[in-house]
């Protein structure tokens, strides 16, 4: 992967413990106007774990859901190659 600079966020996971993660970049698919956050647990090693969720926003807080529409899929995989390099 090309050497990013990464922010660190804090992900509260489905068990309530809050961890640090580092947010690779966020994507919009101008199509259907969702947001996605790509990110990692570890971006110390050569080869980094990515990954994606949906951005929502609920009750003024935002929320990593589920992303189901492969339309979505494709727009991040293309992301992701393209971060990569290929």
């Amino acid at each position: 992967m090309k050497d990013l600079s990464f922010e660190t966020i804090k992900i509260t996971n489905d068990k309530g413990e809050v961890v640090d993660a580092k947010a690779i970049t966020v994507l919009k698919n101008p199509s259907n106007n969702k947001s996605f956050l790509l990110y990692s647990f570890d971006t110390d090693k050569e080869d980094v774990d990515v990954y994606a969720s949906l951005i929502l926003k609920q009750d003024d807080v935002y929320v990593l859901d589920v992303i189901k529409d492969k339309e979505d899929w494709n727009l991040i995989q293309d992301a992701i190659r393209k971060l990569q390099g290929e």
